[in-house]
């Protein structure tokens, strides 16, 4: 019903759009997440006691998440030669928006046995891929982003986590060449400004009224140019 839904949304979207706004890929939970969703957090605990079996599922999880990924792509079509996720244009063949929350929950040397191969297994199809992870799976990230096909990466602020620009520095040396999008305040915008110039973000942020926000984008633009 979910999927049947989803793809009435694109049918709809697109007889809408008519060049005014383009559609985006709802994007895919990678083959960990799906095995989680399935499983429930007995996946946890699978991986220990039926490992072999998990490996099946999460084999079925990776030709899933490929085909429906491909459905989407079929609706949506491509722009300007890319895609359109999570509010970014990916060129050439691209995939997006790719959720691996469930590393959140286990170690690197488990994702690395559970969840890095079949997730490659989805990014082998494609040239450019946006990753998006959660502050609370930082343990993970150099693990995660193994590949030089998850160009885009967003990184959420969670509760009792350090804040996304500061996990930006503190992984900056995996993340400097490529485009990540960080959920900001405007202090920590000036307040990291030195840091900012030297990669490539897209910042979201919110401010007290119109003016502030007139003079927050007078500046970034300003000290962050487009290049």
């Amino acid at each position: 019903l979910w999927f049947k839904i989803l793809m009435d949304s694109y049918d709809y979207l697109m007889a809408k759009a008519d060049d005014r706004f383009v559609p985006c890929l709802r994007g895919l939970m990678l083959p960990m997440d799906m095995a989680n969703a399935l499983r429930g957090n007995d996946f946890f605990s699978d991986i220990y006691e039926y490992p072999d079996e998990t490996r099946v599922l999460l084999d079925f999880c990776s030709e899933a998440g490929k085909w429906f990924v491909l459905k989407q792509k079929q609706k949506i079509g491509t722009y300007y030669g890319g895609t359109m996720a999570a509010g970014f244009w990916l060129p050439g063949n691209s995939i997006g928006a790719l959720s691996e929350d469930a590393s959140v929950m286990c170690s690197p040397q488990t994702y690395s046995e559970f969840g890095l191969p079949y997730t490659g297994k989805i990014l082998a199809d494609y040239d450019q891929a946006f990753m998006h992870l959660h502050g609370a799976g930082s343990h993970a990230f150099s693990t995660i982003l193994f590949s030089e096909t998850i160009t885009c990466v967003e990184i959420t602020n969670d509760p009792n986590q350090p804040r996304s620009i500061d996990l930006y520095r503190d992984f900056f040396d995996i993340l400097q060449n490529r485009n990540v999008k960080l959920f900001v305040t405007p202090d920590e915008i000036i307040d990291n400004i030195n840091l900012l110039q030297k990669g490539k973000t897209v910042l979201w942020t919110n401010t007290e009224n119109q003016q502030k926000a007139n003079e927050l984008i007078a500046y970034v633009r300003e000290k962050l140019p487009v290049r």
